[in-house]
């Protein structure tokens, strides 16, 4: 696995680029990296493994992806070599390797897009904000995206709850979440749940009811629905979800 191959992976990816903070992280600035990640890694392998919404298992917990797909992101595994019977024909043989190939160049999608997105995280914030999770001998190797994001998010993801509630709302209101970028179409395909409400479920969960927001919140937010209010997007109602 190059770094040639990663960065020809990005190239792939619905946001290519992830602005940088030089800011210490926030939630609203972890929150607004996270759901471009996810985009990405949704962009990636859509239906292959029978995920419906890509390889989105890699920037979301295991109960946020259950709750949005309605089943468990299935982790794309090495195809095993071609079992033949001793008499195949030439026609099965070379169907055999086409089919082992075919695997193999999905598995190894899947092994880049887990890099690529973990080096577009990495190129968001500053090292140091990282440096508890550095191990100078394999770097960020042993990490994944997805514990990356837990760190940021309970070392720097503080929700001060003594903001005014029309302070929270504009922290809601300042992102977005509609998707141009993909067609009704390959939007049908992904999921039946709206692509608007799967980011809003994945990225914008509500304000946590401690002091200090966690990702254990966060986690547990998602598995219950989370709560989508209408001033986080004027063209969504709470129906629509």
């Amino acid at each position: 696995m190059t770094d040639q191959e990663v960065e020809n992976i990005i190239h792939t990816f619905m946001h290519q680029t992830i602005p940088y903070t030089a800011e210490e992280p926030t939630f609203e600035s972890i929150r607004k990296v996270h759901n471009l990640l996810n985009r990405n890694a949704m962009g990636q392998l859509r239906g292959a493994y029978g995920n419906r919404l890509g390889l989105l298992g890699l920037t979301s917990t295991a109960d946020a992806y259950r709750t949005l797909d309605g089943k468990d992101f299935v982790t794309p595994t090495p195809p095993t070599p071609p079992l033949l019977p001793p008499l195949a024909s030439a026609h099965q043989m070379q169907e055999a390797s086409r089919q082992y190939d075919e695997g193999m160049k999905r598995y190894s999608q899947y092994l880049l897009t887990a890099q690529a997105l973990k080096k577009q995280l990495l190129s968001a914030f500053d090292n140091r904000y990282f440096q508890s999770m550095y191990d100078q001998a394999t770097e960020y190797e042993d990490q994944t995206v997805l514990e990356l994001l837990q760190r940021l998010y309970t070392n720097y993801g503080q929700v001060d709850n003594t903001v005014p509630t029309t302070k929270n709302k504009d922290i809601h209101a300042d992102f977005d979440p509609t998707i141009s970028s993909f067609d009704p179409g390959e939007v049908a395909s992904m999921s039946s749940t709206p692509m608007a409400c799967i980011l809003d479920l994945l990225s914008i969960p509500s304000m946590a009811s401690d002091a200090e927001f966690s990702f254990q919140n966060y986690q547990d937010e998602l598995s219950n629905g989370a709560n989508i209010g209408d001033d986080q997007m004027e063209t969504k109602t709470n129906a629509d979800c």
